[in-house]
């Protein structure tokens, strides 16, 4: 019988061609979709540092209040939505919508040298990314507290102790922070709050803090008002038909001058002068033996102490929306026994209303008189 030679490639030596084949198929799409990623990443930096330098222009020379940005689509490439929020006179924020995770990482891992941050901090299937800019365009986040969320401080031009986003329960709920809401374009929690320099008062607002306080109760806190009255008030309470109460002013002569009048038979001067200059720092400490301005007691015959005290404290006001305050406030903690139960920051609520919000507890306090608060 004659043998003759087969030719040709076996069923195994096919299926390791095809397997080869199919690997370098997927390494050759792998690459290209890095690639098209990267490509997408680049254009998407360069839109925004084109709306950068015009925003720049428009917010620093042109000394516009936003940016208008009227020569420039309202989409990137057709897809990624873009807009831009003036933060304050030096600050603003370009915001890219509906960016892909990969194309995110790409942006996060290729920076921009301009920005002082950019977020998500990590991303996810679907990102709003947020690039945050000064109009020195010198890469810093931020030059004050005010620059950051409600949480942070400014730190050498980064925003430190920034509070952390939640992510949302099957119900869209954020948590506790009424400064979180939800946002249905990118399904996820976002901050809405913006901080403000400081919160004033024409004389119809006032804020109830929900504290009652103590013997053990200091307040530390930044007043300011150029109104000459009978007594400008920057907070008080008041229990029954006037006793038991207390309440704080600026001077009526010169607005310089704490001065600390206290009620237990009618209102009185107590003459409790502090000699504190308005827009500065001031402290107030109760005590079972009167009131100490900036750690020097003023001792106050007579004084009834805080055990029968229950009216809660209340800002720019005396008491129930009684002698209201026009002033400015940048700022007030309050301390009970050693533990801060208020720290409270001027806002503008995800409403757009101008509020107090107070980092112990994430919740507003807003308006309780009549009008609005105004704000810078």
């Amino acid at each position: 019988m004659n043998k003759k030679s087969q030719s040709g490639r076996s069923l195994l030596e096919m299926l390791g061609t095809l397997t080869i084949m199919g690997i370098i198929t997927m390494v050759g799409l792998a690459a290209f979709n890095r690639a098209m990623n990267s490509h997408h990443a680049n254009t998407i930096l360069y839109e925004v540092n084109q709306r950068v330098h015009a925003c720049v222009l428009e917010l620093d020379l042109m000394n516009r209040e936003k940016c208008l940005l009227a020569e420039y689509p309202d989409k990137i490439e057709g897809k990624y939505p873009v807009s831009v929020e003036k933060v304050n006179a030096d600050f603003f924020k370009i915001k890219v919508g509906e960016v892909e995770k990969n194309i995110c990482t790409q942006i996060k891992t290729k920076g921009f040298s301009l920005a002082g941050k950019i977020e998500p901090e990590t991303c996810a299937n679907l990102n709003q990314m947020v690039f945050v800019f000064n109009t020195d365009l010198n890469g810093k986040e931020c030059q004050k507290d005010s620059d950051c969320t409600v949480c942070g401080h400014c730190v050498e031009g980064s925003c430190a102790q920034v509070c952390e986003t939640p992510e949302p329960d099957d119900d869209k709920n954020c948590g506790k922070n009424e400064c979180v809401v939800y946002d249905e374009e990118t399904n996820s929690c976002q901050y809405q709050c913006v901080q403000k320099e400081w919160l004033e008062s024409t004389g119809k607002q006032w804020i109830d803090t929900g504290y009652v306080a103590t013997e053990n109760t200091r307040i530390l806190a930044k007043l300011y008002t150029d109104v000459a009255s009978n007594r400008n008030w920057f907070g008080g309470a008041v229990s029954g038909s006037g006793s038991s109460a207390y309440g704080f002013c600026f001077n009526a002569m010169n607005r310089s001058n704490i001065e600390y009048v206290f009620g237990d038979s009618g209102w009185r001067n107590i003459s409790a002068q502090g000699q504190q200059v308005v827009g500065a720092d001031f402290t107030v400490d109760f005590s079972k033996d009167g009131v100490i301005i900036n750690d020097t007691l003023i001792e106050i015959p007579s004084y009834t102490t805080f055990t029968a005290r229950t009216a809660n404290l209340f800002l720019f006001v005396r008491s129930n929306g009684a002698s209201r305050i026009s002033g400015k406030m940048y700022y007030n903690k309050i301390w009970d026994n050693g533990v801060l139960v208020r720290n409270f920051i001027p806002v503008l609520s995800p409403e757009g209303e101008a509020c107090l919000f107070d980092k112990v507890s994430q919740k507003l306090f807003c308006n309780a008189g009549s009008g609005e608060f105004k704000t810078n």
